[in-house]
């Protein structure tokens, strides 16, 4: 699984100039994260094991915007500050999978059989930003669907007349 791991992607975008001498197309800046990979005790910049890392965050991503999804969508109007969470098993679910997804990052072996790699905290902190500014998309649609205007008391407010699904 791991042996291309020592091949430096800078070598695929070389070339010749006019005098048949070796150039690089590219300006290669200096790598500004440096991590060892557990897998292949290399450098991860400019290699194939930095697809592997990209892939991880990407899974680790996936995971908490389903969980973020799963929450926010409880109630089309109501907030989640409002009536909570009270299903045990859906709070089951979201704790089994989160820790399951850890499992997958921090588990050695299972580098090797899922193709995955232990990330740093900033590279989980994205997915969690993300997840947090989605949450808060959502409950400022949600406060625009309850609020009412003073004038239409008995009515629909024009944001639950025409935007909401």
């Amino acid at each position: 699984m791991g042996s291309d791991n020592w091949i430096d992607l800078r070598l695929f975008f070389v070339g010749c100039d006019n005098n048949n001498a070796t150039v690089s197309m590219y300006t290669w800046k200096e790598c500004k994260v440096n991590q060892i990979s557990r897998a292949s005790n290399r450098p991860v910049c400019y290699t194939t094991e930095a697809v592997r890392y990209a892939q991880t965050a990407y899974f680790i991503s996936a995971v908490i915007f389903q969980m973020t999804t799963l929450l926010t969508n409880r109630s089309l109007k109501f907030s989640l500050a409002n009536h909570g969470y009270s299903n045990k098993g859906v709070v089951f679910g979201i704790a089994l999978s989160f820790i399951m997804a850890m499992l997958l990052l921090y588990i050695a072996p299972l580098h090797y059989v899922f193709g995955t790699r232990d990330l740093h905290w900033y590279h989980i902190a994205q997915g969690f930003i993300f997840s947090i500014l989605m949450m808060v998309l959502d409950e400022t649609r949600k406060y625009l669907a309850r609020r009412k205007s003073s004038l239409e008391s008995d009515e629909s407010n024009w944001y639950e007349r025409n935007a909401l699904w």
